[in-house]
């Protein structure tokens, strides 16, 4: 989402481009100001391409990242690496850090949402020649204790952490038509398993700062194991299937951007010519969200401030991108086409024509309409924009 955060603020930053007439290839920004007011009193009409861009949805998430599991975007959670002791029973925690997680300009929107699908593959590997058996084999995710142990209740097992409606969050694994794991001796066993149940809890904790670790619970073959311990590894998946709460899912940040650099007095003299700045933008949306836009700003490096609070700041009005139409499981099956236009005066223009100016997004995710709240994200989800903007100077000066 940031992506369509930098083609507003690059529309209005063009806008002060054409307002400062850079069109004339002036030495500098005030020569421009001194040549729009020579000649005759007339009215100059500008236009400028702003882009004529497309982004796929690789763009919104981390760098690298170009997982597709039954043709649905993912998101890789950090591999990790536990020990299984040699006891009869056992549990062992596997903590996921805050770095550990990654999902890019999609962090807030999974924070909010319910995960749907996600993918769990445990890799058992037994060095010892004899096989191994586990049984009742639960994995579940839990909120670690201050001091980073596992809440247990008064029968010794771990206090899961649970849904709205108080459902567990923990599923039971074994290998496949088994009710246990086999580990072979010098070997190894694989499982996978639908882990959204877990994972979803796990993400929810962790991005909001607390520590959370899956828990691996159950029992050894025999009443304890032949080997010392088994060595595993879990790698998570969480597919962006989402669904979103009905209210949407709300994204804030500012950003500081580069103006025209002028001073207080060249800034009030440009803003003077500009009777009206126009930017139209024609938006194919191919993706499974509605957008809704509040862009704000206001001269100067204001940090995290929310400028909408702010006296002075220039607040756009609110931008509405249509969602694609979608089949009943948020897959996207036709794109959407929405124009927006905005109007600015020149005295609205002006804190973009000083140094600094600082920008902040307020956006708000919605699923498309029909799908239920729920959103599939696939690699061929793509956005394309036209985006320019139209100038009205007054230019020279009464004869």
């Amino acid at each position: 989402m940031k992506y369509l955060r930098r083609i507003t603020g690059g529309a209005l930053t063009a806008a002060v481009a054409l307002a400062a007439g850079t069109a004339c290839e002036p030495g500098s920004i005030t020569e421009a100001r001194d040549q729009l007011k020579r000649g005759g009193l007339r009215t100059l009409e500008l236009t400028v391409v702003v882009t004529q861009d497309s982004v796929v949805i690789a763009d919104f998430l981390p760098e690298g990242v170009d997982t597709v599991i039954g043709g649905i975007s993912g998101v890789p959670i950090d591999r990790q690496t536990f020990i299984v002791p040699a006891v009869a029973s056992f549990l062992v925690p596997v903590e996921f850090g805050g770095n550990a997680i990654d999902f890019g300009d999609f962090e807030d929107a999974i924070r909010d949402a319910t995960i749907n699908v996600a993918q769990a593959r445990l890799v058992l590997t037994n060095d010892s020649a004899q096989q191994v058996v586990l049984s009742n084999v639960i994995v579940g995710v839990v909120e670690l204790n201050p001091d980073g142990s596992v809440p247990l209740d008064g029968g010794g097992a771990p206090v899961y952490d649970t849904t709205a409606t108080g459902v567990p969050r923990s599923v039971a694994v074994a290998d496949p038509g088994s009710t246990v794991l086999t580990v072979p001796g010098n070997g190894t066993d694989t499982v996978d398993l639908d882990a959204a149940l877990v994972v979803d809890g796990l993400v929810d904790l962790v991005l909001d700062g607390r520590r959370a670790a899956v828990v691996i619970t159950g029992s050894g073959s025999g009443g304890g194991f032949p080997v010392t311990f088994l060595v595993g590894t879990m790698d998570l998946v969480v597919l962006l299937d989402l669904t979103l709460p009905g209210a949407g899912v709300e994204l804030s940040s500012n950003t500081v951007q580069d103006g025209a650099e002028l001073d207080a007095a060249d800034a009030e003299q440009v803003a003077e010519r500009v009777t009206k700045a126009t930017f139209t933008a024609t938006v194919v949306n191919g993706t499974p969200f509605a957008v809704d836009i509040d862009l704000a700003f206001l001269d100067g490096d204001l940090g995290d401030a929310d400028l909408f609070a702010l006296p002075g700041a220039v607040v756009i009005p609110r931008i509405t991108l249509s969602g694609a139409s979608v089949d009943a499981a948020g897959r996207v099956t036709d794109p959407a086409t929405t124009t927006v236009t905005i109007e600015l005066s020149g005295t609205q223009l002006q804190p973009l024509l000083r140094e600094q100016f600082t920008s902040r997004s307020r956006i708000s995710l919605r699923a498309s309409a029909g799908s239920g709240g729920r959103a599939v994200v696939r690699p061929g989800d793509i956005v394309r924009l036209d985006a320019r903007v139209a100038i009205t100077i007054q230019a020279g000066e009464n004869q």
